[in-house]
């Protein structure tokens, strides 16, 4: 299976539409995870830095 990491802060468009081709082609699953950093709280009064 492949398997891609990438920083979900930044543009992943690249990745993406090679892992969609490999599976639209056939080529099995394929797994993505995009790290990623939660800027604002869920709501105003929640800071982003909550663990």
């Amino acid at each position: 299976m492949d398997f891609a990491h990438v920083d979900g802060n930044d543009v992943v468009g690249e990745i993406v539409t090679d892992l969609v081709a490999k599976l639209r082609t056939g080529g099995g699953p394929v797994l993505l995870e995009a790290e990623t950093y939660r800027w604002h709280g869920h709501f105003e009064g929640e800071s982003a830095g909550l663990p």
